[in-house]
Formats: C-alpha cells, sequence, structure tokens
C-alpha cells in the first residue's frame, strides 16, 4: 500500500491493491487514515465490527505471521472494511437544483461516466441520484469490449457492480446487465453457468 494511497479521503477499492499490500501494514494504515479523514479511532473492536467477524479474529489477523495465532486476512474482509470505512465518510455535498437539471438533460445521452465527470463525483453515485429521481436506466448503447467483458468474468463475483462500474467507467446497472447475459451470479445470486 502506498502513502499515496492512504494521504486521499477516498480509499482505493481495487481488489488488486488490497490484495498485495502486506496485512499489518494494510491494518496499520486503515487505523491512521480513519484517525485523520473520520476524525476518531479505530479500535480492534469497531474494525472487527465492521469486517464482520468477532474481535478474536481480528486480534489474530494483527498478530505476528510467526505467532501460533495468526490468521490471514482474506481479501473479501479486507474489501468489507474499506467499503464500512468509506460509508463513515461525512457525505458528499448534496446536488443543487442545477446539477439535478444536468442529470436529466443529459440522462440517456451520454453515458454516466461522462455525467460523473462533469459533475465531479463517481458514477454509481450519479446512477444512485438518477433513479431517486425517477429516470429509468437508459444509457446509450456501447457494447463491451472484450477485455471488458473478461473483467467482468474473472471479478464480478468477487467485488460486484459497484467496483466494476467505477473501474469500467459504466453505471453499475450495466455491469449487472451484463453479468447476469453472461449467467454470473452475483454475491447473493444464482448458481453460475457455463459460458460456451
Amino acid at each position: 500500500m502506498t502513502a499515496e494511497w492512504l494521504s486521499q479521503r477516498t480509499l482505493s477499492t481495487d481488489p488488486d491493491v488490497l490484495r498485495d499490500v502486506d496485512q499489518a501494514i494494510f491494518l496499520d494504515g486503515l487505523k491512521r487514515w480513519a484517525a485523520r479523514y473520520l476524525g476518531k479511532p479505530l479500535s480492534n473492536a469497531l474494525a472487527a465490527e465492521l469486517a464482520m467477524v468477532n474481535r478474536n479474529v481480528f486480534e489474530a489477523w494483527r498478530t505476528s505471521p510467526t505467532a501460533a495465532t495468526h490468521r490471514r486476512m482474506p481479501l473479501t474482509r479486507r474489501m468489507l472494511l474499506v467499503f464500512r470505512l468509506l460509508e463513515q465518510l461525512p457525505s458528499m455535498p448534496r446536488y443543487t437544483p442545477e446539477e439535478e437539471a444536468l442529470i436529466r438533460d443529459c440522462w440517456g445521452k451520454k453515458p454516466v461516466s461522462q455525467i460523473a465527470a462533469m459533475l465531479q463525483r463517481t458514477p454509481v453515485a450519479v446512477d444512485f441520484k438518477a433513479r431517486q429521481m425517477g429516470l429509468s436506466f437508459k444509457e446509450p448503447r456501447r457494447p463491451f469490449s472484450a477485455e471488458e467483458l473478461d473483467v467482468v468474468a474473472r471479478d464480478y463475483e468477487q467485488v460486484g457492480a459497484a467496483v466494476l462500474a467505477e473501474r469500467l467507467g459504466r453505471s453499475a446497472q450495466a455491469v449487472r446487465n451484463k453479468a447476469a447475459q453472461l449467467g454470473i451470479k452475483g454475491r447473493m445470486g444464482r448458481p453460475r453457468k457455463r459460458r460456451s
């Protein structure tokens, strides 16, 4: 994990970044990040609650790799901890009437990623706001490239639609639709079908 990653208000949710970092550095870094951006310490008890494990499991993650009690922290728990910490951040400013008008005018005419860039917000946030405004999903059709299909097939079950939407510059719903077409289940979906 780089110092730049921890110096940003919005943490990276890229599975490759979260997988490759040393476990102790990851956990210590998140404690420093929480103190800086949340203004409160990240105790073992709170971290265990956010990662949805009991405190003993979390403390086993914090022990030295040579200790008999040491346990390896799964990638899914690392991601869950990061996502739940990000939820603790004070929310982004409310949408102004002008921003809502821009979403309404551009919805269905421009990709969600482009609207998000215009508003300096994330595609997931813009997609969510459009749904709140009652706008139906009608992003202009842009075929998925072979590389994008590979990313969806490889990572959808592990990280879900929101993360892939950010990575691919598409809406979460477009990623969900493509995963369904490929027969790929979500984290709580149906069994995966074989691609032919």
